[in-house]
């Protein structure tokens, strides 16, 4: 299998589930291979371990050769195995919805039974490459994604949102994006506000009108939402010419 021009592993080795076909196996214990798309604890100052939030979620997000995208969670008091982006691993767990919630609310998820259940695979990296999608095709399937469209709303303008500057109970900040594909196409991007993302001070570079490339996660609050994982994964574009 091909990504960017290069060779995956197969992910039918050891009868282990492709990613693309996990809610399949809701409430079943699984077992996947891939690489990481996203760190561990990345999005901890957003992402709910249990459903009153009582625990944070330093969890990771990995991708395998079928395309597909899933989260793995796990609370951030745990010991499992802390991995780094482009990370080949290995997890088995139970499939359920991140933070507890409701599947209109989180994206599916897989909890890890022990300590054990992560394991990195040496030499096995591998950079992932995102998938090109339009703004309406956001859909919050975990993949790691990229996006370009225009800047309709800046951080701190949408009801609710945590202000640049936050120091406490910071979840993170947010702009909307709207796509080429007439009425309603727009998209959430969110940046968490976790410790080493650095996105304090991001709403300053970019203004209504914008134009952005974004790559990130494609995740889900609520509604779809496109998750980037630190300031690289935003790019400012020239305009479009009339």
């Amino acid at each position: 299998f091909l990504v960017g021009g290069a060779l995956l592993l197969s992910c039918a080795t050891a009868n282990r589930i492709p990613i693309d076909r996990l809610d399949s196996f809701f409430g079943k214990n699984v077992e996947v291979e891939g690489f990481v798309t996203v760190a561990s604890g990345t999005f901890a100052s957003s992402y709910c371990y249990d459903s009153n939030c009582t625990m944070s979620d330093c969890g990771f997000a990995m991708q395998d050769t079928s395309g597909g995208g899933i989260w793995v969670a796990f609370s951030c008091s745990s010991s499992y195995a802390k991995v780094q982006i482009d990370n080949r691993v290995i997890v088995k767990g139970t499939v359920n919805l991140q933070g507890g919630g409701t599947s209109n609310e989180t994206i599916l998820a897989i909890f890890p039974v022990k300590k054990s259940s992560v394991v990195i695979v040496k030499g096995g990296n591998f950079n992932v490459l995102p998938i090109l999608q339009k703004v309406h095709e956001v859909s919050g399937t975990g993949q790691l994604i990229q996006v370009v469209g225009t800047v309709i709303h800046r951080m701190n303008e949408v009801n609710g949102e945590d202000p640049p500057g936050c120091t406490t109970d910071c979840y993170g900040y947010v702009i909307w994006l709207a796509g080429s594909s007439g009425s309603g196409s727009f998209v959430r991007v969110f940046f968490n506000a976790a410790p080493g993302t650095d996105f304090n001070q991001i709403n300053t570079n970019f203004t209504i009108g914008d134009r952005l490339k974004v790559i990130g996660m494609s995740g889900r609050y609520i509604t779809p939402e496109i998750d980037p994982r630190f300031k690289a994964d935003v790019t400012l574009l020239p305009p479009l010419k009339k």
